[in-house]
């Protein structure tokens, strides 16, 4: 296995960069995120609509956290955006946060 990730296709396995502790992956159609036990959002990838949410519309072949997220628990991934399902003040459920763009939109 390689040491780090490449901006070239392979065919076989490459590592993304040093993440730990992850519970989950989520893939997109060129774009991938990593949710940890912690709660903390990483993504990769392509980024021109700013789908790996970290106010940037650069790509990046090693992941990047998510900015101003908070404590995630479930996260989703499509074509071209992310999503998250992140926890409120009482340790519940709040709302989804998608990422298509440098900002995150809370909605209901």
């Amino acid at each position: 296995m390689a040491e780090t990730a490449e901006s070239t296709n392979s065919s076989t396995p490459v590592r993304a960069g040093t993440l730990t502790h992850i519970v989950s992956i989520a893939t997109g159609y060129y774009h991938s995120c990593a949710l940890s036990s912690s709660g903390a959002v990483s993504c990769w990838g392509y980024n021109s609509l700013g789908q790996l949410g970290d106010g940037t519309f650069v790509n990046e072949s090693s992941p990047v956290r998510v900015v101003g997220l908070g404590k995630a628990l479930a996260i989703s991934v499509g074509a071209y955006h992310s999503c998250a399902s992140v926890v409120g003040s009482s340790d519940q459920p709040k709302s989804k946060v998608e990422i298509p763009r440098p900002r995150l939109r809370v909605g209901p």
